[in-house]
Order: structure tokens, then sequence, then C-alpha cells
């Protein structure tokens, strides 16, 4: 055992100090684990929220589809391309805020991101056909019906 005085005070000190380097230590590595978790947390608070937005999207398309086959408005035609374009941009938010934990599930999330935008790019040109087609009707309306409703008067 230590004698003197002085020995156990540097002893003392010294465990002290070990302690308090570990203590540092350990509270510097729960900090970093903190961090992780909180950005891992707004990272997936912010695709959940991209998500519910491309999801309103979806339906605001859907909507707006209808609105232009009974009414063949120029106006939804507009609203339509900005609807497609804004959800096109939530796609690639998504796709940019991927979380890295586990690789395989990355993968399935980049998979399903990859399968609606090509429902979009599918639903953009399924939308350009009808308002296609119904130019054409109403092409074919004006030539054929008024020529002949012009023919009997």
């Amino acid at each position: 055992m230590i004698s003197s005085i002085r020995a156990q005070f540097t002893v003392f000190l010294l465990l002290l100090i070990c302690i308090l380097g570990v203590q540092a230590l350990l509270t510097h590595n729960g900090q970093a684990i903190l961090t992780d978790t909180q950005e891992t947390a707004q990272t997936a608070n912010d695709q959940v929220a991209a998500t519910l937005e491309l999801q309103r999207d979806v339906v605001d398309l859907q909507r707006t589809l209808l609105i232009y086959k009974e009414t063949a408005s120029e106006n939804s035609v507009l609203q339509f391309n900005s609807l497609i374009k804004k959800a096109m941009e939530n796609i690639e938010h998504l796709r940019s805020t991927s979380i890295d934990h586990q690789q395989q599930h990355q993968q399935t999330a980049r998979e399903y991101i990859n399968r609606v935008q090509g429902h979009l790019e599918t639903y953009r040109d399924r939308f350009e056909d009808v308002v296609s087609g119904r130019q054409k009707r109403s092409d074919l309306f004006r030539e054929n019906v008024s020529q002949s409703i012009k023919d009997i008067y």
C-alpha cells in the first residue's frame, strides 16, 4: 500500500483523470450516436412528407383527368402538366434522400420509386392520348356534323 499522502494523492488524481477521460469518450460517442439517429429520423420524416405529397399529387392528377374528360378545358391540361412536373420532382426528392441503413431495404425503395415514376410517365402518356382523342373528336364533329347541318339548310 502507498504510505505517503503525496503518493496517494497522485494516484487518486491519475485515477480521477482516467475516469474523466473515459467519461468524455463515452459522452462523445453517445452524442455522435444521438446525432446520427436524429439525422435518420429527419430523413425518414422528409420521406414520409414527400410520399404523402406524391399521393396527393396522384389524386389531383386523377381529378384533373376527369375534369378534362368532362370539360375539355385547356386549363386542365396546364394543371395536369404542372402536377406531373411536381410529382416527378417529389420522386427525385425521394430518390435523393434514401436511408442508407440496409442495402436490401434501400434497393426495395428504389424499385418502388422507379415503378411509381414509370406509372406517372404512363399516366402522362395516356392523358396526352385523351387530349389528342378529344381534339380529334371535336374536329370530326365540327367537320362532319357542322357540314351536314349546313347542307340541310
